[in-house]
């Protein structure tokens, strides 16, 4: 998911924003939870239903909210319209690769891919956008590779699905901020972009007589993939609108936190200090990243009050000067 520019006054109060974003949050680290209870449908057709439900639902509320306008105009900039291209694409292989990690239990290394996706964003913004990696940032980076490095030495194997997740998501948000669209109109495009493939797949797979729905029950979690697709977004949205970036970024550990927790209590999957330990590092990383980003939040909120207090003054000062002189 990608930011949108955080504007310098919030729209709406922190309060809404901050239930927002953790509405957001905790329906993101509770997902594992509903692909669990899908059962037996297999991962490329929930990628199918994925993309049709959500653009149905992207369509009643381009309808509602009256942004059909703003919709046809993403696809009068070809720039945006071939951004928005590839970004349909690399959501489209998060969603299977995610799915992948529910159906082959391995929750953890999901949780271990969105650990590492503010990291890799960073660096992202360094390679493409030329922007300087601060020295906190650059420690953390580092940190983050370590704990990789434990990972892949105490388990034997690269965790190639969550460096997947990292890889796919953090292009998707690179992408998304070189083409700053309204996060409803962009999220649209892209799963009308994905539409025809859902439909054309789904009939395949139908007349190949290969279609997975038990009962009526798992008919409706999978018609419910639309809201449980976009609904998060959508809170995410107005969260990042009514909050600081630093805040939010904070608080976007809890979702991996929760599916991590999920995968080795309610999920059952097997948990080794030596995987622990690669854990350790790459949360030491996250801390130290977060920790650097609220606090330079907190003095730049100090100094605009300084600044405040201080125009302040010297307005009263001018005026007294005004008063004398008359």
């Amino acid at each position: 998911m990608s930011l949108p520019p955080s504007p310098n006054r919030p729209s709406s109060s922190p309060g809404v924003g901050l239930a927002c974003a953790l509405g957001a949050f905790v329906a993101w680290g509770l997902m594992p939870l509903y692909f669990k209870a899908l059962g037996s449908v297999p991962p490329f057709q929930l990628v199918l239903h994925r993309s049709i439900w959500t653009a149905a639902l992207m369509a009643v509320l381009l309808f509602t909210l009256g942004k059909w306008g703003d919709f046809l105009a993403v696809f009068r900039s070809g720039k945006s319209a071939s951004i928005l291209v590839l970004s349909s694409i690399l959501i489209c292989a998060n969603w299977f690769q995610y799915i992948l990690a529910m159906e082959w239990r391995r929750v953890q290394e999901a949780s271990l891919g969105y650990f590492i996706t503010p990291l890799f964003s960073v660096v992202l913004a360094m390679v493409f956008l030329g922007e300087k990696l601060r020295l906190a940032q650059a420690i953390a980076s580092l940190l983050a590779a370590v704990g990789l490095f434990f990972l892949i030495k105490n388990t034997g194997q690269t965790p190639w699905l969550g460096l997947g997740l990292a890889f796919s998501f953090g292009f998707y948000g690179l992408l998304r901020k070189l083409a700053p669209v309204d996060p409803l109109v962009g999220l649209a495009a892209e799963t009308f972009l994905l539409f025809p493939i859902g439909v054309v797949g789904l009939a395949w797979v139908y007349a190949a007589g290969q279609l997975e729905v038990d009962d009526k029950l798992q008919a409706v979690l999978i018609m419910l993939s639309g809201v449980v697709t976009a609904g998060p977004l959508l809170l995410f949205a107005a969260g990042v609108r009514a909050l600081p970036l630093a805040v939010l970024g904070f608080f976007q550990y809890l979702s991996p936190t929760m599916q991590f927790i999920l995968a080795v209590t309610l999920l059952g999957e097997p948990i080794d200090q030596g995987r622990l330990f690669g854990f350790y590092w790459i949360w030491a990383a996250l801390l130290l990243f977060s920790g650097e980003a609220l606090w330079r939040w907190w003095l730049a909120g100090k100094a605009a009050v300084i600044n405040a207090s201080r125009d302040s003054v010297t307005g009263t000062d001018s005026n007294h000067g005004e008063q004398a002189e008359k």
